[in-house]
């Protein structure tokens, strides 16, 4: 089952980050494949694999969901598309400060985040 779970996910993230940084594909349909935390999932799959190429994974589920969703819309963003893990792994891993300043846009201003 392990080698089974291993070949998925080389072969399934390597479906959805070749997804991501395809150009050619319009924004939002990329910005639909960040749902469920795709950066914590690529961070996920770099720490287990030990292997540093899903760096450009983890860095395309950043700039789709981050950079050009998150951060245009000031944190004001739905609570069905609150994925906060990955930043907070990122930020506790690498203290980037993209990652601390996207998480606290989230915490202040997404919806059911912040104060009413």
């Amino acid at each position: 089952a392990l080698e089974r779970f291993s070949a998925d996910m080389w072969s399934f993230g390597t479906l959805h980050c070749d997804y991501l940084t395809d150009d050619t594909i319009p924004y939002e349909e990329r910005l639909g494949a960040t749902g469920y935390d795709a950066v914590l999932v690529f961070r996920n799959i770099q720490r287990y694999t030990g292997d540093p190429s899903w760096r450009r994974c983890v860095d395309a589920a950043f700039e789709v969901y981050g950079n050009r969703y998150v951060l245009p819309n000031n944190g004001a963003i739905p609570a069905y598309f609150n994925f906060t893990a990955g930043f907070l792994d990122e930020f506790l891993s690498t203290s980037s400060l993209r990652a601390r300043e996207l998480l606290l846009l989230i915490a202040r201003n997404g919806a059911f985040s912040a104060d009413a």
